[in-house]
């Protein structure tokens, strides 16, 4: 009896072995017409291009470079295989058009619910970012939409200048040419202290103490939202189950935060109290739903300081990275910042439609350097990319890095040059479907307006302060977490500008 119990068990990993071959095989078979990187030998049938995906990584690239070559092999459309996964990838700007606009085919559950379920513990929930079912994200969208309109935005210009400038102060306070800074975290504070006061009116100084228990959690959030993607085996390791608790419980002092300021105003709006007229209080108001889920509004919230305080610090990183290590780029910057704005220290919508030269640089910064480099979706329907047929239930990827780097839509695409954001009579306008560092179609960023309000204010006030030396030992790495940022954090020293 026991002989034979022991003979069943041998049996199980052997019809499990059979059964991953077999849905390995059938799989590879399924999408063979398209063309992609050949697997070499036993190893490579089983998981596939995954020692090319590791010898990128380990080589300090990003999985998007290897996209990148991939597309100069294979073409515009190709596949590629991750264990048992089949990726259809695509720049080709129909296709992009076809799945991000026209299809708008949903994001894929195994990628969002890592952001909104780490380790089983709800972090950013069901929120715009990580909500996967279409109609339910589409409800709260619609309510989200008109507080963040460019026309109400700008209704906050003042505030925007208000906390640029505490930045500057700050920066004046290091710019003695000898202290090194790390722009990246500096950035990331002001980011930080603008998204609460614009869309919650939450006072907080996170740019003169960024030991606020709003940052601290925020940024230990990130942490181990980073750890979960690049260590997928930790939870099992029972040496960092110690750590893993005190993580659950930073998420949930995060989501308390949240929670009682958005119930405080609740209770101010139902006793007809004074409220500001901000983001959240427009959320409350619009809010007709019997079902009010105060959870869900936490996963919004963190949402909108988790994604846009990343987003914009590291995209605005990467900017002063940029003009540090291209000198002519910032001298064409003061020129034109010296000639709109002088000696004026607020900047309102008519000088941002007067800089023109800083929105290039603004715009070729998001080519070279987007937010989230890859956009993956599921197909819920067949589908013909370029000639190839891609069947229902399909991974496809696109991406506004790789298409940003691809010599056929953009020449000299590894040079910083602002001026091909320049339209005119000779310069022919850029392609949509080539250029999309804030997404496509309905699930597009709902945050583009703010983050380029404060992304032209800020390069603009730098410019008008300081002269940017970057540190000798400036590491140019890129690192890839829950978005792209620079290695190193943009180290640099400072110096006032003199007028």
């Amino acid at each position: 009896m026991i002989g034979e119990f022991f003979k069943l068990l041998l049996c199980v990993p052997l019809i499990f072995i059979a059964y991953k071959t077999y849905s390995i095989y059938a799989i590879r078979k399924k999408y063979s017409h398209i063309p992609g990187p050949k697997t070499k030998g036993i190893l490579g049938f089983y998981l596939g291009n995954l020692s090319e995906a590791l010898r990128y990584i380990r080589g300090g690239r990003l999985l998007a470079d290897m996209m990148l070559d991939m597309c100069n092999d294979y073409g515009r459309v190709f596949k590629f295989q991750i264990v048992d996964k089949i990726v259809v990838f695509t720049i080709e700007p129909e296709a992009v058009k076809e799945v991000l606009i026209n299809q708008n085919f949903p994001k894929v559950p195994e990628i969002y619910k890592q952001v909104g379920f780490p380790y089983n513990e709800r972090y950013l929930g069901n929120g715009l970012l990580s909500d996967t079912d279409f109609g339910s994200w589409q409800k709260r969208r619609v309510l989200f939409n008109h507080g963040f309109q460019r026309n109400i935005l700008l209704n906050s210009i003042d505030e925007l200048n208000s906390k640029i400038d505490m930045l500057m102060m700050r920066l004046r306070s290091l710019a003695d040419g000898k202290t090194r800074i790390n722009l990246l975290k500096e950035i990331s504070h002001a980011a930080l202290d603008i998204i609460a006061n614009i869309a919650f009116s939450m006072q907080v100084d996170t740019i003169n103490d960024p030991s606020n228990e709003l940052n601290h959690y925020v940024y230990e959030s990130l942490k181990g939202f980073y750890r979960q993607t690049f260590e997928p085996f930790l939870a099992y390791n029972p040496g960092e189950w110690k750590w893993l608790r005190s993580y659950k419980i930073i998420i949930r002092k995060l989501r308390d935060i949240g929670k009682r300021h958005i119930m405080k105003r609740l209770l101010y709006l139902q006793n007809d109290n004074y409220v500001p007229d901000d983001i959240l209080t427009n959320l409350l108001k619009n809010h007709e739903d019997e079902k009010f889920n105060v959870d869900n509004m936490v996963d919004d919230f963190l949402t909108f300081f988790v994604a846009g305080q990343e987003t914009t610090a590291n995209t605005l990183a990467f900017c002063m990275l940029e003009i540090g290590r291209n000198p002519h780029v910032f001298d064409k910057l003061k020129n034109e910042i010296d000639s709109v704005l002088g000696s004026k220290s607020f900047i309102n919508n008519d000088d941002l439609a007067k800089l023109t030269y800083t929105n290039c640089v603004y715009k070729e910064t998001l080519r070279l350097w987007p937010p989230i480099p890859e956009i993956a979706r599921i197909s819920n329907k067949d589908l013909n990319l370029n000639g190839y047929h891609i069947p229902t239930g399909s991974w496809i990827e696109v991406s506004t890095y790789v298409s940003g780097r691809f010599e056929q839509y953009f020449e000299n695409p590894h040079v910083f040059e602002p001026e091909r954001f320049k339209y005119d009579i000779t310069n022919q306008k850029i392609n949509n479907y080539t250029y999309f560092p804030f997404s496509l179609g309905a699930r597009n960023c709902i945050g583009q307006n703010l983050a380029k309000l404060v992304g032209r204010i800020l390069i603009a006030k730098f410019v008008q302060n300081f002269e940017i030396i970057l540190d000798p030992a400036q590491n140019f790495g890129v690192i890839q977490e829950a978005t792209l940022r620079p290695a190193d954090g943009t180290q640099c020293f400072l110096l006032p500008r003199k007028n």
